[in-house]
């Protein structure tokens, strides 16, 4: 068994992955959003790996904190997936859950390394283990800017679907009333 096969969070890691997999396998691969959250999914199991490697106390700080961004992206791809419909709010937040406690191993994870050994901690963060999120699972969910980008996020979503399918339905196959408005000009 490797060295980071050892440690509880990368099992913990690995399981968002296989979680984020099965529910994304169904959802239209045409966006980005789809994509971008299996990438950091696997950037998450991908950064450990590579923090065990290295030796450097500082590279393995380094490595540990990109592993806590692309969790905190999933987080963010979660809520995309939201306002696209292609995931309940439920199943995020169950989702979300799962990615809020291997942040709190991670940063465990990291104090533990920033004394130069070579186990894990029960993690302070977030409150002792085994408790109950806080209303928001991440530090940046209660940002007005992170409301207002979802926000228009949502409005985006809204205007290009109608504008979708108001272009579809106008300009589509067998459609040629475009074709005579033009012909007037």
């Amino acid at each position: 068994m490797l060295s980071h096969q050892k440690l509880k969070v990368y099992d913990r890691g690995l399981a968002v992955v296989a979680s984020l997999a099965k529910r994304s396998a169904k959802w239209n691969k045409r966006h980005a959003v789809v994509d971008q959250l299996c990438r950091a999914s696997e950037s998450i199991v991908l950064n450990l790996a590579e923090g065990v490697r290295v030796r450097s106390p500082g590279q393995k700080q380094q490595v540990l904190d990109y592993a806590v961004g692309s969790a905190l992206e999933c987080a963010a791809c979660l809520d995309i997936t939201v306002i696209k419909q292609f995931l309940a709010a439920e199943l995020a937040a169950v989702e979300k859950r799962s990615l809020w406690e291997v942040v709190r191993m991670l940063v465990g994870l990291k104090r533990s390394w920033e004394k130069n050994a070579f186990q894990e901690e029960p993690p302070a963060y977030g409150g002792p283990p085994g408790s109950e999120p806080p209303e928001w699972y991440f530090a940046h969910e209660p940002l007005e800017v992170y409301q207002v980008a979802l926000s228009f996020a949502v409005w985006t979503f809204l205007h290009l679907d109608f504008t979708a399918n108001f272009t579809a339905n106008f300009f589509g196959a067998g459609n040629d009333t475009w074709r005579r408005a033009l012909s007037f000009m």
